[in-house]
């Protein structure tokens, strides 16, 4: 007797564990996968039926008893596949499966399990009672089995295998960091075979069925992958489905640099990060031509900065990277996490964005607004040094008439052809901007009235000797210049390099005129 009582108080402490494993893994749906957990207590709860049922059989001494024991036993045996095989699909990621038809068919089997059991007596498809038979301390059901019965077994061993196979894929695909949680749930899966083939084998002590016990087991170890082993509150599928859908790149190191991840983006950023073998190794020697990043991950170790730097290879695409600091619960830095941004775009428009603000969109030289910008930096500098400057303001004569004879558009190029000659001729030091229609303005640093004159000179014969096909021939093209030199106010100079540029004109236009500033 003191077997048989200790091997039901056994089975009554198992389904005791599974209820209280059942009971948390709904508590932990707020923080975890809420399908999984949900199937994953119902399977914990259907075992601890099967537990509670066994072990009060194996007390009762009673053929009437036993069957009434047996029938609370079926209450849960029947869905233990379904559920199994429930939370083998949700862990590996094939949730979507599980559609409300798809339910209903694997729920096929245990529901008319269920029914068939409750009506055995009548028609004897499931099993038929003999009578109870000794094996030992023990008193066992004998039954002759039914044709359901075998299917019922059938479906059972095809969803237990289903399950096996979906965690043994799950654990070749996962990646090195998660392959421990994965490896309990594959191995935790293979228990109930064992009890399965020592059953069948008539291997156990007594005849026991030690299924409850072994499946105990193996829901155990789940319990111990989802809620201790996991990582990141996330299961691997989850994990994959948020971590390498990440647009950034992510790259995880420990506290010692050392790679202990990343996800799809940082692999395309930067290659060698799916080189094989490079889990586990210094950031240093798997990225080593990388050395802006790699002095951002040793120097930032405390705060968060973004830097940006080129792709090697990649010379046209550039990367912006930031350094975030991984800290437990008592505030230690236990790693970092390095985030990468491919922000060529972001830098591409950034540059038509200022160059919009600065340039002349038609003739790409400097716009009025930023060429005085630039110029009273210039002249701050000059003015600190004590020395002069020249600017020049040259008009395109005639230009309207361009415009009314040949169009816009060959006006238009007239003034890109006569912005690119300006360029020609200035020196790197020099400032060329538009100042309005077909005016531009030059700001000559360091520079007198005579060498403002001779620029001046130079570029209006390089104007006149323009043919441009949109005028045909015979159409000349001249200009005509202020000049003048300043040293005590930029719009001093400004004012006699206009009125210089009116004389030009007034004396017949294609000339060169140069006026001091009045003192």
């Amino acid at each position: 007797m003191s077997y048989v009582l200790a091997c039901a108080l056994f089975l009554e402490f198992c389904a005791v564990l599974l209820v209280f494993i059942g009971g948390y893994a709904l508590w932990q749906r707020r923080k975890n996968h809420v399908s999984l957990m949900n199937y994953f207590a119902a399977l914990a709860l259907s075992t601890a039926l099967y537990a509670a049922g066994y072990g009060a059989e194996i007390l009762d001494v009673s053929l009437a008893g036993k069957l009434l024991w047996l029938k609370v036993q079926y209450l849960g045996i029947p869905f233990i596949p379904a559920f199994w095989l429930c939370v083998a699909l949700t862990y590996s990621g094939r949730e979507q499966w599980l559609q409300p038809r798809a339910l209903a068919a694997l729920f096929t089997v245990p529901v008319l399990t269920l029914a068939l059991h409750f009506t055995s007596s009548f028609h004897g498809l499931h099993y038929q009672v003999e009578g109870l038979t000794a094996n030992g301390p023990f008193l066992h059901v004998k039954v002759h089995y039914g044709l359901w019965y075998w299917v019922h077994f059938a479906y059972l061993s095809l969803a237990v295998v289903g399950g096996n196979l979906l965690f043994l894929q799950q654990w070749r695909q996962a990646e090195p960091l998660y392959r421990r949680q994965v490896l309990v749930m594959f191995l935790a899966s293979l228990v109930p075979w064992l009890a399965y083939l020592l059953y069948l084998l008539k291997l156990t002590p007594w005849g026991l069925d030690l299924t409850p016990v072994f499946f105990s087991c193996s829901l155990l170890a789940f319990a111990c992958g989802f809620f201790w082993l996991q990582l990141f509150d996330l299961v691997p599928v989850a994990r994959a489905a948020v971590f390498d859908m990440i647009s950034d790149g992510i790259v995880v190191l420990d506290r010692k640099q050392r790679l202990l991840d990343s996800n799809v983006a940082a692999g395309k950023m930067l290659p060698e990060l799916k080189e094989p073998g490079c889990i586990g190794r210094r950031m240093e020697t798997v990225l080593p031509q990388y050395p802006v990043l790699l002095a951002q991950v040793a120097q930032r170790e405390e705060g968060e900065e973004r830097v940006r730097w080129r792709l090697p290879g990649k010379e046209e695409e550039i990367c912006a990277s930031r350094v975030v600091p991984i800290v437990d619960p008592k505030g230690q830095g236990s790693g970092l996490i390095v985030v990468l941004q491919n922000v060529t775009e972001e830098v591409r428009l950034l540059e038509r964005l200022q160059q919009a603000a600065t340039m002349d969109g038609l003739t790409q030289v400097y716009n009025r607004t930023h060429f005085f910008q630039l110029c009273q930096g210039e002249f701050r500098k000059e003015a600190a040094d004590v020395k002069t400057f020249a600017l020049i303001i040259f008009d395109l004569d005639h230009f309207k008439r361009i415009n009314d004879t040949f169009g816009h558009q060959a006006g238009d190029e007239v003034l890109r052809q006569v912005s690119k000659a300006a360029q020609e001729v200035l020196r790197d030091s020099d400032l060329l901007g538009r100042y309005g229609g077909e005016e531009f303005i030059l700001f000559l640093p360091r520079s007198s009235a005579q060498e403002a004159l001779q620029v001046a000179e130079r570029l209006r014969l390089r104007i006149a000797a323009l043919r441009l096909p949109e005028l045909g021939e015979g159409w000349p093209l001249s200009a005509s210049f202020g000049v003048a030199e300043g040293q005590a106010s930029l719009e001093t100079c400004l004012l006699a390099a206009d009125q210089a540029l009116y004389e030009a004109k007034h004396d017949g236009r294609n000339c060169v005129r140069v006026k001091m500033p009045e003192a």
